[in-house]
């Protein structure tokens, strides 16, 4: 879920989560613009920006979704160590993602950065 609101499953978009934020935002600029605009242009300008941020959340979930897939095959892979604890699975000693762990060490996501990640083992 990210800052508005939006709930990813299975790469689907949720139309009605999206026109339903899309007519929040636009009687909100309409109250803020008083009049200047009529709510059907704040409608279609929010609507525009609520698509954009929900086709690039997509997109994000999309490339976690393949880094997983491909970290899955391999004996280890990094996961947060929050994740790897609650989930109980076997995992190594951990550390700080920084950017440069992010750049080198590929399927590290850079939301990552400044939390603590650890390999879990496929044993």
């Amino acid at each position: 879920m990210n800052d508005e609101g939006f709930k990813m499953t299975n790469f689907i978009y949720d139309t009605k989560e999206i026109m339903t934020l899309a007519w929040k935002r636009a009687r909100e600029s309409f109250a803020d613009y008083e009049g200047e605009r009529t709510l059907r242009q704040c409608f279609k300008t929010s609507l525009r920006i609520i698509w954009s941020r929900a086709r690039a959340d997509m997109e994000k979930a999309i490339e976690l979704a393949k880094c997983r897939a491909k970290a899955v095959q391999q004996k280890r892979y990094k996961e947060l160590l929050s994740v790897a604890t609650e989930n109980g699975l076997n995992h190594g000693k951990s550390w700080t993602c920084t950017s440069n762990d992010a750049l080198v060490r590929n399927g590290i996501p850079a939301e990552w950065i400044g939390l603590e990640i650890c390999y879990v083992y496929n044993d």
